[in-house]
């Protein structure tokens, strides 16, 4: 429950790791310093503790997975800005658990984006090594040779991409939501270009998001010879997710899919699917960066958040 700062947050026990490696690192604690004076935001942050805004970002969701802080996206001339809370004034661990106390999991697949079941795209479209282009919409044939599995860049200016994720997790344990996450933009580098994005699990669609182009931070791929200078370099780390009662796109209601209609089942893949329209002229085309282009260090990301009893003994031969 968050409280403000007025409170000190007992942690469960199945959050003391979590909390204890967020408390380890000086600048995830200088962000909770900072904050301790009043909500900030992402920029904010990382020009008081001098880091980046990428790293800050990465730290501001590990202490919010830690319940250390809480965010909340407040509108702006720009679109949204992530404001941060403290949560609490103060911790306090206890080693001992109930033997009816659950333990919170966290199951990550991370897929490069040349990992696709099926794709299906018009020209332009391509992907890409840091060492260049390896297919191309000008022989499609390409994009089902094994070479694309080293691909860390597509590019699709119309069409859609299927990605086959492993699920294993019980059916005996609570899911608390499930997030599909990519660094993705408008190809284009341009102010009049746009892209009309949807991502579909298991059959299930949220609501068409419409991209715009927005002022990039120039990336280390502008300096390789082979990457074409009208494209953008870094995109935006888009984060789906879908819960018991509602699904969003980084925390905005994006539709009305629930945990239910997934019919998430034990050893049954979970499908990802990304769709791409171009609506403008010039088309905008839509760019999804594995871990070697951008700015976030990360492939398409699958995380399943769940719950399992905890039994006494069971923790004590941990």
């Amino acid at each position: 429950m968050q409280l403000g700062n007025e409170e000190i947050y007992k942690v469960p026990r199945a959050k003391n790791e979590l909390v204890l490696r967020a408390l380890s690192n000086s600048a995830r604690y200088n962000i909770l310093q900072q904050l301790s004076q009043g909500p900030m935001n992402i920029s904010e942050l990382a020009r008081a503790i001098n880091i980046s805004q990428p790293t800050v970002t990465t730290y501001v969701n590990q202490l919010e997975k830690a319940g250390l802080i809480f965010c909340r996206l407040q509108k702006s001339s720009k679109g949204y800005n992530k404001i941060c809370h403290t949560t609490y004034r103060g911790v306090s661990l206890f080693w001992e658990t109930d033997s009816a106390e659950t333990i919170e999991d966290e199951y990550n697949i991370d897929l490069p984006v040349g990992h696709y079941s099926s794709i299906d795209c018009v020209a332009p479209s391509f992907l890409a090594t840091q060492a260049g282009i390896i297919a191309s919409s000008e022989d499609f044939s390409r994009f089902f040779h094994p070479i694309r599995m080293q691909a860390e860049l597509l590019l699709m200016t119309e069409g859609n991409v299927h990605y086959l994720f492993p699920y294993n997790i019980p059916d005996t344990h609570k899911i608390l939501y499930l997030e599909v996450s990519a660094e993705i933009c408008v190809a284009l580098d341009r102010a009049d270009c746009c892209a009309d994005v949807s991502l579909t699990i298991n059959n299930h669609r949220f609501a068409v998001h419409r991209m715009t182009t927005a002022v990039n931070k120039k990336s280390s791929n502008h300096l390789l010879e082979w990457y074409p200078k009208d494209l953008a370099t870094t995109g935006q780390l888009y984060v789906w997710r879908v819960e018991a009662d509602r699904s969003t796109l980084n925390d905005i209601p994006a539709g009305n899919m629930t945990l239910a209609d997934l019919n998430l089942q034990p050893m049954q893949p979970i499908e990802i699917s990304f769709e791409v329209k171009s609506p403008g002229k010039p088309p905008g085309g839509m760019i999804i960066f594995g871990k070697s282009f951008g700015q976030y260090n990360q492939d398409i990301r699958l995380t399943v958040v769940h719950e399992r009893e905890a039994h006494r003994d069971e923790d004590r031969t941990r």
